[in-house]
């Protein structure tokens, strides 16, 4: 039976994931086991055999006790089922006597039944192993490829959108609250200059930043005025329509992406599996241990290593399902078509200015996402994470273990080994 399991197994190895698989891949074990009791059960002793060499033939009972079977103990009938036996016998005094036996197809089915079961024989790592096996240096598979194709065209969709957004926020540095704003009205962010002196403006508190924001030359030395510098924009030469063009363009790649992936991963269960919360780490104790760890620089070794802690699940979350959507709907909020088509736009996020204003702040949580993002995956192993996020194979970290084999007494000198 376990070697049937174990065969299944490796035919399902190609699509672990796949919920399909693992579905055919238990019936067809209990087909297996179900025939392997049929077979238990039509070689029941007292089915298809002469009685009379049955009749002395010791038999152990479910309790482990030998019992030896009398002569006059014959089976008048046997009706079943499937799952249980009804055998009427005729007793040495001649009265008639029923018995009712648990069939083995019943019990297979229970056994096959049990979760915990399932999870020794169909255990990610393979054929009986559990996660708790699991120790420094092992390699597994962490990043499905949904995730992986994901990760990286999201990486470039961004990026591009950054740079062409940035440069059609130099068409007007300035940020408002509600559904009007112009040179006039009072903004609460302002990026410009001042005579010679670039400047940023946040809530009328006035940071000096020449050179970089606001006034800034460019590759040729020649001085420009405008909120953000040539390099990081595109494209460089100040053009609004072609900014447009890249940033309209790659808003539809990130819009398609985001709702495909977020598909994927409810179907797969990367959501369910790898994103949720668990109640205990809610616990405010467990997530100021989490900060404290990281603060401090130590980060999981070993099968801890497998899984995302409180920190890193809700800044996915976060990322997935906060800013990447709220980037979206903003940017279609500042659109006069779609303001025509849902003006509850409108209402949602306060006016177009609102929405622009949201829409800046959101890209800006995204950018320091990015910079913690490439700090951690630094501290932690460059190589080991971008592999990874390439190939789906992780190294669990932490200090590898020498295995030591024993070797054989050696015989003493003079004496035949």
């Amino acid at each position: 039976i376990l070697r049937c399991a174990e065969t299944v197994q490796v035919w399902s190895e190609s699509a672990r994931s796949s919920i399909t698989v693992q579905v055919l891949c238990r019936g067809i074990c209990l087909i297996f086991l179900s025939d392997s009791s049929y077979l238990l059960e039509s070689c029941h002793p007292d089915q298809g055999r002469g009685y009379e060499a049955l009749a002395a033939r010791p038999r152990r009972s479910w309790r482990g006790a030998t019992t030896v079977r009398s002569a006059h103990q014959l089976p008048l009938s046997t009706s079943s089922n499937g799952y249980s036996h009804k055998t009427a016998y005729l007793s040495p005094e001649g009265e008639r006597e029923e018995r009712n036996l648990i069939s083995p197809r019943l019990v297979t089915l229970s056994l096959f039944s049990s979760n915990h079961l399932w999870q020794i024989i169909f255990a990610k790592g393979g054929f009986g192993m559990d996660h708790t096996e699991l120790k420094p240096g092992d390699v597994i598979k962490r990043h499905r490829l949904s995730t992986r194709l994901w990760h990286w065209t999201n990486a470039l969709t961004l990026l591009v959108m950054l740079m062409s957004g940035l440069m059609i926020f130099n068409a007007h540095a300035r940020l408002y609250w509600g559904d009007y704003g112009a040179n006039d009205d009072k903004a609460w962010l302002i990026i410009d200059d001042a005579g010679d002196t670039g400047f940023v403006e946040i809530a009328g508190v006035r940071v000096e930043t020449t050179g970089v924001l606001g006034i800034w030359k460019n590759s040729e030395g020649e001085i420009k005025r405008r909120a953000f510098p040539h390099w990081v924009t595109i494209p460089s030469a100040y053009d609004l329509q072609a900014a447009r063009r890249w940033h309209f363009t790659f808003a539809w790649i990130l819009a398609v992406a985001l709702t495909l992936y977020m598909a994927r991963s409810l179907w797969n269960g990367h959501v369910r599996k790898d994103l949720h919360i668990r109640k205990r780490e809610w616990s405010p104790r467990h997530i100021l241990h989490d900060i404290k760890e990281h603060a401090r620089l130590r980060f999981p070794t070993g099968a801890a290593a497998k899984d995302y802690n409180i920190l890193q699940k809700l800044s996915y979350i976060g990322v997935i399902f906060v800013l990447l959507p709220l980037i979206i709907f903003t940017g279609l909020t500042m659109s006069p078509a779609m303001n025509a088509a849902w003006p509850w736009l409108l209402d949602i996020f306060g006016g177009r200015q609102s929405a622009r204003s949201l829409h800046f702040i959101a890209a800006f949580g995204l950018v320091g996402f990015f910079f913690v993002h490439i700090t951690m995956v630094v501290l932690a192993g460059p190589i080991n994470e971008l592999r990874s996020m390439i190939t789906g194979k992780y190294r669990l970290p932490g200090k590898v273990e020498p295995s030591f084999e024993p070797q054989a007494p050696q015989a003493p000198q003079g004496e035949p080994a």
